[in-house]
């Protein structure tokens, strides 16, 4: 009877880790956090990237302005690293309910998918990243999450090939 029940716990466990969370799950939490508003102005964010094992491997800091134009959010970011490389990115987020909207950036193959419920927003793309005089498309599952009014709570898993290759933390503060 006891490996029964651990059997049916850990197929449990198992069923539930492996399903996908959304942002319906957070829809009645707060504060709401909209994508269009919370990121219009000035933002700060300080970030880490961890590699597949979990250890920092980079750090970095980003200043980033947002302007509402024809009813699109162009959303441009200066990231400085640790060892002093400097990048920019700028996207085009546009909504279509609601609830999802889709991004577009120079760097993003294809267009990103995003939704937004309660505190919450998962933002779905794939990533054209310089590697080894090349390139290299990551799979990019990026979950953020609304703490107060001023800041947010950023996670990114980064995949190849199904597989985890490392992660992002990040903490956005608005300034304006």
């Amino acid at each position: 009877m006891k490996n029964l029940f651990l059997t049916l716990f850990g197929l449990c466990f198992f069923l539930t880790g492996c399903s996908d969370q959304s942002t319906e799950d957070y829809k009645k939490m707060k504060p709401t956090l909209n994508i269009m508003s919370y990121f219009d102005g000035k933002l700060e964010a300080n970030g880490i990237l961890f590699d597949l094992f979990g250890r920092p491997k980079r750090y970095f800091h980003a200043e980033m302005k947002g302007e509402i134009k024809d009813n699109r959010l162009i959303l441009n970011e200066d990231f400085i690293f640790d060892d002093g490389e400097k990048t920019h990115r700028s996207w085009e987020i546009t909504l279509t309910n609601d609830r999802e909207f889709s991004g577009k950036a120079a760097d993003i193959v294809g267009v990103a998918q995003g939704h937004q419920g309660g505190n919450a927003i998962n933002i779905k793309y794939v990533l054209r990243v310089p590697y080894n005089k090349s390139t290299l498309d990551l799979s990019m599952d990026d979950w953020m999450y609304l703490m107060d009014e001023k800041t947010i709570i950023n996670r990114t898993t980064m995949k190849k090939f199904g597989i985890k290759v490392g992660e992002l933390l990040l903490v956005i503060q608005k300034k304006s």
